[in-house]
């Protein structure tokens, strides 16, 4: 073996070195022409177009008819599958919440309404007795 197969890292073989790839960090140089041709399309786009231009489908039954066939490779399912998620279900928000100081409740008071909430709801006092009550039974 020379010193020059010794930089090489494995798996680069001479095609990939070829194609672009610099054989001793085996990352693609800029404009390599391996993978994908710049302004080509992704393989869903491409499967969703394709299944448009056949049954006259919406692209929501397009994405769900992908989702749904077993021929198509897992990975393409699961993008369809994600979104479809994304038109069904609402994206989650962050709400800001302001509380004025006068409607700011002390412990005591937040027990008190719990206590009353469950009581009024289960039927009966779920919540053990509060410190101040033990001290009260003691005299």
């Amino acid at each position: 073996m020379d010193s020059e197969q010794l930089k090489r890292l494995a798996g680069v073989t001479d095609e990939y070195e070829e194609k672009g790839m610099n054989p001793q960090s085996g990352k693609f140089e800029k404009g390599n022409k391996f993978g994908r041709a710049k302004g080509k399309r992704n393989k869903l786009t491409q499967a969703m177009l394709d299944r448009v231009a056949q049954a006259g489908l919406s692209p929501d039954e397009v994405l769900i008819d992908i989702y749904q066939d077993p021929t198509i490779p897992p990975d393409l399912r699961f993008k369809a599958a994600s979104k479809i998620a994304d038109l069904v279900y609402p994206k989650a928000a962050s709400i800001e919440v302001k509380m004025d100081e006068h409607e700011a409740m002390s412990e005591e008071q937040l027990d008190n309404r719990i206590r009353d909430f469950l009581s009024a709801n289960l039927g009966k006092d779920v919540l053990p007795p509060s410190d101040d009550e033990d001290d009260s039974d003691d005299d």
